[in-house]
């Protein structure tokens, strides 16, 4: 049988759009995953949506504390010796675990994980292509800053499941974290187009204001690389 592979999923208030979400996971071509819910205290009827769902899922409720608490509380749960990350408003395509599993496979001890090309779609109307061609390090974050999404990347469990999302932010959560999963692993590229990322309006992208003590934790996290650099 193929690696469990554990797929996170937070969500706050997505009554609207989570079903899509959730069809791409049961849509995969690759059928061993697990499915974890975290409800980040949501007031709308997102827990109704999941009383009826089949299979291996797993569901989480949680008070509403943030995205960064509910995926540690995933990162507790998962069991899979994959993990990916797919927030409640994204998509995955059908082949999404079976290529990047696939793929994975082929690298090396140091690979710690694989992230593919994405498709962003604005609810403005302005849409692209985004993440591309690029194998990443903390030298590519340094390079080029915030160059892929979380939503594109499947990890190791043990690249990851040890790590923490800094719950003290608000903004650049996924940055943050995967500057310090760089610290100790590469990531490769899969040069296929395998997520859709859909920016809603109430994304917290867009609603929540940039401060400035999340830079102060995404300096901190690469002054801390750089330390570890020039003393090993």
């Amino acid at each position: 049988m193929n690696d469990l592979v554990s797929v996170i999923m937070p969500t706050w208030n997505r009554r609207y759009c989570i079903e899509d979400a959730i069809n791409s996971v049961y849509c995969q071509s690759y059928h061993n995953w697990e499915l974890i819910i975290i409800d980040d205290g949501s007031q709308d009827d997102t827990k109704k949506i999941t009383e009826t769902l089949t299979g291996n899922i797993i569901y989480s409720r949680t008070e509403h504390i943030g995205v960064a608490h509910a995926r540690n509380i995933g990162l507790e749960l998962s069991r899979g010796k994959y993990i990916s990350f797919l927030d409640s408003d994204n998509t995955y395509y059908n082949d999404f675990l079976l290529k990047m599993v696939e793929y994975l496979k082929k690298q090396s001890d140091f690979t710690g994980g694989v992230h593919c090309k994405t498709r962003v779609t604005n609810y403005d109307g302005h849409n692209g292509l985004k993440y591309l061609n690029t194998a990443w390090s903390v030298n590519e974050f340094h390079l080029h800053g915030d160059i892929m999404d979380i939503n594109s990347t499947l990890s190791k469990s043990e690249a990851v499941k040890y790590y923490r999302f800094n719950e003290n932010m608000t903004r650049l959560v996924d940055y943050e974290f995967l500057l310090r999963v760089c610290t100790k692993w590469d990531y490769a590229y899969l040069d296929d187009l395998l997520v859709d990322y859909n920016r809603k309006k109430d994304s917290i992208t867009l609603t929540e204001p940039q401060k400035g003590n999340n830079w102060s934790h995404v300096w901190k996290a690469i002054c801390e690389y750089e330390r570890q650099r020039f003393t090993n």
